[in-house]
């Protein structure tokens, strides 16, 4: 046989395998769908609950709201769970490793952001779920995340916040718990219908960019607990990230040396403190001069201006919503 028919005879052949492959797919989609019920837990036994492992990829710290008290994260959401009813042979079906589904097709746990402050209330992305022939069944749902979290700026701007991720059951807050927390669990399951674990990995910051203001300084691995608040167990994961504004974030190469001290008296914020520590050696330089010196009432005009101009740039940065989040740090600047 020629060598252009030989190769014409395996392009063929390769074309009736693809085929065949792509046939037995639909046929398997078909076959796992027929009977399935998406609003059944996929449970043999109905009493027991569905083992839900979740993990969280932090991606970015995208913005500090102090004013409104509000963090966005860019985070994927991790969730892992078997389906015994999606279970599948790969040798009878031309090797099929995997299988892609929309969320309205399958069932998934509702696992929302309790206290989240986005106006669409779910901001994450319904991606599509992947199922494995074993019926694992893994689902990564993206999204930028808005958080209600408490922004204490008493040592603006040496100051450190810290914020969480919790995930739980929804009674579980309305039972008395007031920590400032952001909150994912199950909208309408308790814990015995549904079991939250924390995956291996946890808290993953492996791919974390970083921010240009904030520095990502401690996370905490989630922790799975049965809340005691109610007759029902209910269980609560809880991740955490520290953050403080990044050392130095004006004038970095200038005071690199300053490094070398504690955190909170480190000169973090270049083009604010340094000038007020300018003004205010004006300001006493001022006293020195004659009182008769017209020197003397031009510096002493030229450093209130400079002083309310540099205030004015404050104003934008610092939030002063209630007592206790006024600067220390900047109210000892003000004459």
């Amino acid at each position: 046989m020629p060598l252009k028919d030989q190769l014409l005879f395996l392009a063929l052949v390769l074309r009736m395998h693809e085929s065949m492959a792509s046939l037995r797919e639909a046929e398997l989609y078909s076959k796992l769908l027929e009977d399935y019920e998406p609003l059944e837990r996929p449970v043999a036994n109905s009493s027991a609950p569905i083992d839900v492992k979740m993990g969280l990829v932090l991606q970015q710290i995208v913005s500090v709201d102090e004013k409104n008290q509000l963090v966005d994260v860019n985070a994927w959401l991790k969730m892992t769970w078997h389906d015994y009813s999606l279970e599948w042979d790969p040798k009878q079906y031309e090797g099929v490793a995997d299988l892609r589904f929309k969320k309205s097709q399958l069932w998934t746990p509702d696992v929302l952001m309790y206290n989240s402050a986005d106006p669409q209330f779910d901001s994450s992305f319904q991606s599509n779920l992947l199922v494995y022939p074993d019926g694992t069944v893994n689902w990564i749902p993206p999204g930028i995340f808005r958080i209600s979290c408490r922004i204490a700026v008493v040592w603006f701007p040496f100051d450190v916040q810290e914020c969480f991720l919790k995930v739980g059951s929804y009674r579980d807050e309305l039972c008395g718990r007031s920590k400032p927390v952001s909150t994912f669990g199950s909208w309408t399951f308790d814990g015995s219908k549904l079991n939250l674990e924390v995956d291996e990995n946890g808290f993953d910051v492996s791919s974390y960019i970083t921010n240009g203001e904030w520095e990502l300084t401690d996370c905490c691995q989630g922790s799975c607990a049965p809340g005691t608040c109610c007759p029902e167990p209910y269980y609560d994961v809880v991740f955490t990230f520290v953050i403080r504004r990044r050392v130095l974030y004006y004038g970095k190469r200038l005071f690199r040396w300053l490094e070398r001290y504690p955190a909170r008296f480190r000169i973090s914020a270049f083009n604010l403190i340094l000038p007020c520590i300018l003004i205010t050696m004006l300001t006493l330089i001022g006293f020195t001069l004659p009182p008769d010196a017209g020197e003397k009432m031009s510096l002493r005009a030229f450093a209130t201006l400079m002083l309310n101009d540099e205030f004015g740039t404050t104003r934008i940065v610092v939030a002063a919503i209630r007592v206790d989040t006024v600067s220390y740090p900047l109210k000892s600047l003000i004459p």
